[in-house]
């Protein structure tokens, strides 16, 4: 049996009882690494369109959609960025990074953008077809990549068939919808936490990974070796962590032959183009692997180590590509 190894080195996080543990399936967008950890950030807003009614709605569009990342990056277990809604008037410039970190424009069509590059990131909204709650979903999609979060499967906000009612690009009635807006979910906050928080983590683990060939089976074994490491300040146990696929793997090209008691899978993927959310300028998501326990009891306590087995008949030349641990992935829990 000949055999190919290689060696990774992961960041596992996970959390207390504020919410369950979780490690990386998000992704860094341009700006990622821009701002300060903790920063508040000036968003500044041009004047809205319309009458006085018409212009209220917008505004309240800005402030919902701000709230939201902020009550999620303001929790203490990540004491993240604050964003700071900013009125455009005679004082303030726009384009000038001193007066702005963020900027958002409106326009009477149907794209969205985020277009980074130094400051001011700057934000179009198209709101052509939307009404206020089109708006304010569209705003928290762009605001994640403003702050630095790319397109992932993972979230409800970030991917890009966001909102949808369908596995599809989200439509003008999906964004519109009266329904209750999806909050940032555990992906974004590892994300928040990762680039821009402050507050200390709890737990952290490295691994190594071997692939090995299976001549009789005609298929490769590539074992995942997760080791939680034994640090003063780290006590909190590893119940989740993921592999970041391409977004071409389906099911049908990996088997989970070897997983620890208790734990489950999953593979999650968007695997569409197009749409408002879609074309925005963020990169397509990547599918994921994700292992996770949900009872604590399972979970990898600091010195302990578990191992993974993923069988495919893809050799390592392709599951390099396809099955890798994201190499960014420092120390960031929640805690």
């Amino acid at each position: 049996m000949n055999s190919n190894k290689w060696k990774i080195i992961i960041a596992i996080m996970a959390l207390i009882v504020v919410f369950p543990s979780f490690g990386r399936a998000w992704e860094s967008w341009n700006p990622a690494a821009r701002w300060a950890r903790g920063q508040t950030l000036k968003v500044c807003v041009e004047n809205p369109p319309g009458d006085a009614e018409t212009q209220g709605e917008f505004w309240e569009a800005v402030y919902e959609a701000i709230a939201e990342w902020n009550t999620a990056q303001n929790d203490p277990n990540i004491q993240g960025l604050t964003l700071e809604a900013v009125p455009v008037n005679d004082e303030i410039d726009i384009n000038d990074p001193n007066d702005c970190d963020i900027d958002i424009t409106w326009h009477n069509d149907y794209e969205e953008s985020c277009e980074g590059g130094p400051p001011p990131v700057s934000i179009h909204i198209g709101y052509a077809g939307l009404n206020s709650r089109g708006i304010t979903r569209v705003l928290k999609h762009e605001l994640g990549h403003a702050e630095g979060l790319d397109h992932s499967a993972a979230s409800e906000i970030m991917a890009e068939n966001a909102f949808s009612s369908t596995n599809g690009a989200p439509s003008d009635p999906d964004l519109n919808s009266e329904d209750a807006f999806p909050v940032p979910n555990n992906d974004d906050k590892a994300g928040k936490k990762a680039m821009y928080g402050t507050a200390q983590r709890a737990s952290q683990a490295n691994g190594e990974s071997d692939a090995s060939r299976d001549d009789e089976e005609n298929l490769w074994r590539y074992n995942y070796f997760l080791h939680a490491l034994v640090v003063p300040e780290f006590w909190i146990p590893i119940t989740e962590f993921t592999v970041s696929l391409s977004s071409n793997i389906n099911l049908d090209d990996l088997t989970i032959t070897q997983i620890p008691q208790g734990w489950e899978w999953a593979l999650s993927k968007v695997g569409i183009s197009g749409g408002r959310l879609g074309d925005d300028g963020g990169a397509p998501s990547p599918a994921y692997l994700r292992f996770w326990t949900s009872n604590t009891i399972f979970g990898v306590e600091p010195g302990q180590s578990v191992e993974f087995q993923i069988s495919s008949t893809l050799p390592p030349r392709d599951v390099r590509e396809l099955l890798r641990i994201l190499p960014a992935m420092i120390p960031m829990s929640l805690v």
